[in-house]
């Protein structure tokens, strides 16, 4: 079983040199493989990623979003879904279909209404500011590498690149600081950088 763009699938490869080969593909996924003694049959278990976000309230529980795979629910994947600081909305990661990358949405808390926040932005990490006007967040390049961006909610300006290769999980920090986790070789820092 083989992990390819976020999708699990089965794969075989004539030993010793053989070419890596895809068998299964499609809308599930495979997990774990067991190989007939003759050799002619496999046995899989089949998978469909989904799940939801629901809201807990007082007297009541709601779904407020079913559609997609929500990622952050491992914390060493992607960032977490969060709460505006108003409480209006839930900002998530989620990939509409298989395969796709990720993208950051949000949901109405009230109306349960989602809508994309960077249609066709791929995003790994990002931080809401405390006011909840400002997003923080590592864009993933066709390239592999990552791009660390500050962009307004209200989309008034374009965002901004912030010149810093290797960054990741960024935050907002304290005195308008930035934070981020910088990776150099085999180890990682924790820096704190000015907006500017």
């Amino acid at each position: 079983t083989v992990s390819v763009k976020g999708a699990r699938h089965l794969w075989r490869q004539a030993y010793p040199n053989g070419t890596p080969e895809q068998i299964t593909s499609g809308p599930t996924e495979e997990e774990g493989v067991v190989v007939e003694p003759g050799g002619r049959s496999v046995l899989t278990a089949l998978d469909k990623r989904e799940n939801s976000i629901g809201l807990h309230e007082a007297n009541k529980d709601r779904v407020l979003v079913n559609e997609g795979e929500i990622l952050g629910w491992r914390m060493d994947e992607y960032s977490p879904p969060c709460f505006s600081p108003d409480g209006n909305f839930i900002y998530y990661l989620a990939r509409q279909k298989q395969g796709a990358l990720p993208e950051l949405w949000r949901v109405e808390t009230s109306s349960a209404r989602s809508e994309a926040v960077f249609p066709g932005i791929w995003i790994k990490d990002y931080d809401l500011s405390p006011d909840g006007k400002e997003i923080l967040y590592s864009e993933m390049l066709p390239s592999g590498t990552d791009d660390l961006r500050l962009a307004s909610l209200d989309s008034s300006s374009p965002p901004v690149r912030i010149p810093v290769s290797g960054a990741h999980v960024p935050h907002f920090g304290p005195s308008g600081k930035l934070l981020i986790v910088r990776e150099e070789g085999h180890s990682n820092y924790l820096e704190a950088m000015n907006r500017d």
